[in-house]
């Protein structure tokens, strides 16, 4: 009989080092990894012939026979996609040929039938590192999701098509929790993303990929032609950190802007 592998077991085939599969508290019931979006679990199991992802709220199972999803597995160079659909109870599955290993991303966008789309990011990483989600209260390296009941400061900022964000270099103490109002004064699509360099490389990458991934981070927000949108934002730790649009393109003709947090000791 042909055993399919789930993703424990095809690190010890291919002789990786086991890969760390729980985010915080929320452990895998059936050996996947598990992502948090807009306070739903999913747990995603990819195995060599099939990709099932598994939903739950707060431990109970989320009927998906109303669901869809469209994973994107990005592995080195290679990109695999897939449709899933529902195969019973708490299950949305795709067959077909799938490489999932250490460092492998893999963003999964899962519409419930009358319900705006979830974009839910998984990335399979080493024992050595802490398996990152996207859960709307995750400590990063430059701060987490803000409260709208704790705002001290408001920041207002344009984006045009010139490629420029107005202003561009922004000082915040450390410890302000801001929310940002950015309004997009041109003619096409825009957003502001914030995060370390790194991170912002990163993701562009996956816009350059992927350039109609809907986004539900709290660190961005894509606003149409004339519209205002809203980031709330805690900056906890000190440090330079970058905004920038990563529509394909945009970051690269200028659109980028500076984040100095200050200690709140200087």
């Amino acid at each position: 009989m042909k055993h399919a592998v789930s993703i424990l077991a095809l690190t010890s085939i291919l002789g990786l080092p086991a890969l760390v599969l729980a985010h915080g508290d929320v452990e895998p019931k059936h050996g996947g990894v598990v992502a948090i979006a807009k306070d739903i679990d999913y747990e995603l199991v990819a195995k060599p012939d099939t990709v099932t992802i598994y939903v739950e709220d707060h431990g109970k199972a989320v009927d998906t026979k109303s669901a869809t999803a469209k994973v994107t597995m990005l592995t080195g160079s290679n990109k695999t996609m897939a449709n899933l659909a529902p195969v019973g109870e708490n299950k949305l599955e795709a067959k077909g040929k799938f490489d999932a290993k250490e460092g492998t991303k893999i963003i999964a966008i899962v519409t419930f039938a009358g319900k705006p789309a979830s974009t839910v990011r998984f990335e399979i990483k080493s024992e050595a590192h802490e398996q990152h989600s996207h859960a709307d209260k995750e400590q990063t390296a430059y701060g987490m999701a803000g409260d709208p009941a704790k705002v001290t400061r408001t920041i207002k900022l344009s984006m045009t098509d010139n490629m420029r964000f107005t202003p561009d270099n922004l000082t915040i103490k450390q410890g302000e929790m801001v929310k940002f109002i950015i309004t997009n004064q041109g003619k096409i699509l825009h957003e502001m993303v914030i995060g370390t360099l790194k991170d912002l490389q990163e993701h562009a990458e996956m816009m350059r990929k992927m350039p109609d991934m809907q986004h539900d981070d709290p660190n961005m927000v894509r606003i149409k032609p004339s519209s205002t949108g809203e980031i709330l934002w805690t900056f906890n730790k000190p440090g330079h950190f970058d905004f920038a649009c990563l529509q394909p393109g945009h970051s690269e003709a200028g659109m980028l802007g500076k984040l100095n947090v200050v200690s709140s000791g200087s």
